[in-house]
């Protein structure tokens, strides 16, 4: 199967790109259906200022809510890997982040409030705030979406 391949980014000078992949799959009780994959690479915003990087984050979000709307999904989360390891979602879209476990531990750091946004035609996002970055030397910083 070809898969296309799409890349968004935003006009202007302050580019963010967007790498989305669409995969039909069929679930085990035969319903057809699209997983949308989006990556964002940490090094757009692990060199930036916490301003700047707090401004590519809430960008990133709200076009990630964007496609959830155009594409009618009904789940999806937004989290970072890195050396290998998938940590505990920072989004999720449809449905609550499920509680951190051993195989995607949450990152360490200040406790987060759980919030809960409605988006067009009826779907629900839930962001844990304040949200990890990226930073050089393996280390994270963590900004608010909501401030």
């Amino acid at each position: 199967m070809t898969v296309p391949f799409i890349t968004f980014w935003l006009s202007g000078e302050d580019d963010v790109d967007l790498d989305v992949a669409l995969h039909s799959q069929q679930d085990p009780r035969d319903e057809r259906y699209v997983r949308i994959g989006v990556a964002f690479a940490g090094a757009h915003v692990m060199e930036e200022s916490t301003e700047e990087a707090q401004y590519r984050l809430g960008t990133v979000f709200d076009t990630l809510k964007r496609l959830l709307v155009v594409c009618q999904a009904t789940w999806g989360e937004l989290y970072w890997e890195h050396a290998g390891v998938a940590y505990a979602p920072w989004v999720t879209f449809g449905r609550p982040p499920e509680p951190p476990t051993w195989e995607r531990p949450m990152l360490p750091g200040p406790a987060r409030k759980l919030i809960q946004q409605a988006v067009p035609g009826g779907g629900q996002v839930y962001l844990l705030d304040p949200v990890p970055i990226a930073r050089l030397r393996e280390e994270w910083e963590f900004v608010s979406l909501v401030e």
